[in-house]
């Protein structure tokens, strides 16, 4: 778990907790979005020091592995946007607003699931949607 981490890490700059994202901005970036049909498993889990001004401070990270065929759309859109800031959407919100250091062939994403902008009921809908576990 930690290697995913620390790989996850090295090809995002800037992972934290969502951001607000005003109607003006949402399309500014290149999106990719992921629905519930293009996930094939997901966890929850808690770490620490991947908040480089605190390193202890906890984080909650949303663990998806995506379905073979988005992993492949996954791969191929991180390449054309390599060195590009971009947005991840998971059920329509934006999750986060990583620059893409380098292509992502693994499928595998670690997304914020924390702060004061992943709501309740963003997170319920990602337990009923996604069928995450804890």
């Amino acid at each position: 778990m930690k290697s995913i981490i620390a790989i996850l890490s090295t090809l995002f700059l800037g992972i934290g907790c969502s951001k607000q994202v005003t109607s003006s901005d949402t399309n500014a970036l290149p999106q990719f979005h992921i629905a519930a049909t293009d996930v094939s498993t997901t966890s929850v889990s808690v770490v620490t020091g991947q908040i480089t001004a605190d390193p202890t401070q906890e984080t909650a990270l949303l663990h998806v592995k995506l379905t073979q065929s988005k992993a492949g759309e996954l791969q191929r859109f991180t390449k054309e946007h390599s060195h590009q800031k971009i947005q991840i959407l998971v059920l329509g919100k934006v999750t986060i607003e990583p620059v893409v250091i380098r292509e992502i062939a693994s499928g595998h994403l670690d997304l914020p699931y924390c702060g004061v902008d992943v709501d309740a009921d963003f997170r319920a809908g990602i337990v009923r949607e996604l069928g995450v576990r804890s």
